[in-house]
């Protein structure tokens, strides 16, 4: 968890709002967006203690999920005037994702230096990356700040398939898909950017001829199902004349609008009027349950711990949406929920994603691109999907005419210098394509309430949290048989599609990844597979407080806690299977149906 900061002039110096300081200097910068966005926790003291509500919602964690949640809960529920708190273990770093800054502004933040299966004594590794549980495999845990992974993460965003939603609950199926033109899907790809399709990427010689090639390969391979344009959470034009492109999506674009909106609309009486409050390096430590509603929660800020807990009053709702594992964590600890078959309570249904990075470079003239160096930037993006076995699999595939190994250099990157473009377009390979097909498979999923020792699952560990005097959670990921099975077809399957594309041995090459150079040989399974990445790498974690009915899951179609009345998920947790789609296109969707759930049940 990240550091407290030293010390700062308050911005709540005593117990008169009116006094409180205008903005933090730092030894470097004016801590002017920090203090336009966000509050302390004396400020949401003083705005009950002057007379205002209660919070009738809090959200735990201020990511991905959370800040979208959060959102929609302030702009629709405004008709009731619900009052939100937003709580958040981490700073405000960013305000959008780090590749819509100039050059990667925060590249060196944008993940940790290494996994880890437990925090082992450094801390938060650049600047924010955090793990707060113990795992038998390792994890680049999380980002602890307002808009946590949001800010960092690739945009992948393909729909669950109709196979996919078949072991989901019917109405959460419709509610994705139908109707045709204005499903949940639909409209949730409108406002991240996915609809339409890559429209940043330009539609090239180079795009046309590479998805010609892809399909016609495609189509002598059996195991693929489908070529598609990239669904990417990038918006290249804008959504109506006289607006800006949105660029990346993040939530923080979002939350930042909704927090200044209150601030210039609900400040009749001041705080006391509000409607959203952001607080940031403020921890959950527990969920206090009487009568089966959430009635107060124990909170720690700035490593403080606030007392007395706050209170939640009669008809208040609390999400938990910071991230798979610690909302499970939290919902082991305070709700009731888990398996005690083991000892300590337990929840299954743990699933991530297979993943598989193989990259190649193929010959230009073989892919139908004529000799020579490129006359412009060459970059593109595809989606394959493929099924074995019942289940899914895709492939994000990334294609540029770069000398070098990693083709996704040139695909999210702000170039505000005329020089530097011309640089990178000179420095395009004149006779070789490299091509990263980065394969994601589903994991099998486990939908009981007595989970299977011997799979994937989460309970808490005898290890005490020193910040938060509460127990870690301790998180099991294995792969089945079949999944290892997928696994192996799905990766001869990248292979045989790479091979596809080349039209022959000679014209094609394999990035050998643990040395950084190229062979002529296709890569055997026979001397391991240093292709894949390890489970729990993708920050995909999905399935524990899965949605279903009474009795048969641990969540409600709305996202709520089947035992506690007031308590709902937002994220990932609630998938009853995972697919192998990127999960937060879906999860942003669910996360919307819950805030209305919420506002309807609001009195």
């Amino acid at each position: 968890m990240p550091k407290v900061p030293p010390d700062l002039p308050r911005l709540l110096p005593d117990a008169n709002p009116s006094d409180r300081v205008a903005v933090q200097q730092t030894a470097f910068t004016d801590d002017v967006t920090g203090r336009f966005v966000c509050n302390e926790w004396a400020e949401v003291e003083a705005s009950i203690a002057d007379g205002g509500r209660p919070p009738d919602v809090v959200v735990v964690g201020a990511g991905m999920f959370g800040a979208y949640c959060a959102e929609k809960l302030y702009r629709s529920g405004a008709a009731k005037g619900l009052r939100i708190l937003l709580l958040d273990a981490g700073p405000l770093v960013f305000t959008t994702h780090v590749q819509n800054q100039p050059q990667r502004l925060g590249d060196r933040i944008g993940a940790p230096r290494y996994d880890r299966v437990r925090e082992d004594g450094t801390g938060t590794q650049n600047v924010v990356w955090g793990i707060p549980w113990i795992g038998n495999v390792p994890f680049p845990g999380l980002a602890y700040c307002i808009g946590g992974r949001s800010l960092f993460w690739g945009g992948w965003s393909p729909q669950l398939t109709s196979a996919d939603l078949a072991a989901w609950p019917g109405p959460i199926r419709d509610y994705l898909t139908l109707p045709a033109g204005s499903s949940a899907y639909e409209l949730t790809e409108v406002e991240i950017g996915t609809n339409p399709t890559a429209d940043f990427m330009q539609s090239t010689a180079f795009h046309a001829a590479l998805l010609a090639r892809l399909t016609a390969a495609g189509t002598g391979l059996p195991i693929l199902t489908g070529v598609a344009e990239a669904p990417l959470a990038v918006q290249g034009s804008p959504p109506a004349s006289g607006l800006f492109a949105f660029d990346k999506f993040s939530s923080g674009p979002f939350l930042v609008d909704a927090v200044r909106d209150d601030v210039s609309t609900n400040t009749g009486a001041g705080d006391v009027s509000r409607r959203l409050f952001l607080v940031p390096r403020t921890s959950v430590v527990r969920l206090n349950v009487n009568g089966g509603r959430v009635t107060s929660i124990d909170l720690r800020t700035n490593g403080a711990a606030v007392n007395p807990p706050l209170q939640l009053p009669p008809t208040g709702s609390v999400v938990l949406a910071n991230g798979t594992i610690e909302a499970t964590r939290i919902a082991l600890d305070s709700l009731g929920v888990g398996s005690t078959t083991f000892g300590s309570p337990r929840v299954g249904n743990l699933m991530a994603h297979l993943r598989s990075d193989i990259t190649v470079r193929i010959r230009r003239t073989a892919l139908g691109l004529p000799a020579g160096p490129p006359l412009d930037l060459e970059t593109t993006a595809f989606l394959v999907r493929g099924s074995s076995g019942g289940r899914r699999f895709h492939f994000q595939v990334i294609a540029a005419a770069i000398g070098g190994t990693d083709p996704e250099r040139n695909v999210f990157q702000q170039v505000p210098d005329i020089d530097l473009l011309a640089q990178m377009r000179a420095n395009q390979s004149p006779d070789k394509i490299t091509i990263t097909l980065r394969a994601v498979g589903e994991m099998e999923d486990s939908q009981t309430l007595n989970p299977d020792p011997t799979r994937s699952w989460i309970d808490l560990s005898p290890e005490i949290d020193p910040l938060l005097g509460v127990r870690r959670a301790y998180v099991n990921l294995v792969a089945t048989g079949a999944d290892t099975t997928l696994w192996t077809d799905m990766d001869t399957a990248a292979f045989d599609l790479a091979d596809a594309l080349a039209g022959g041995a000679a014209n094609i090459e394999y990035l050998h990844a643990p040395t950084g150079t190229w062979v002529a040989a296709r890569p055997s399974p026979a001397a391991g597979t240093w292709w894949r990445k390890p489970l729990g790498s993708t920050h995909h974690e999905a399935g524990t407080l899965f949605m279903g009915g009474a009795g048969a899951a641990i969540t409600n179609l709305d996202g709520r806690f089947h035992n506690v009345a007031n308590a709902y998920v937002a994220g990932p947790a609630l998938f009853p299977t995972i697919g192998s789609a990127n999960p937060s296109l879906t999860a942003l969707a669910l996360a919307a149906r819950t805030a209305d759930a919420i506002i309807a049940a609001a009195p």
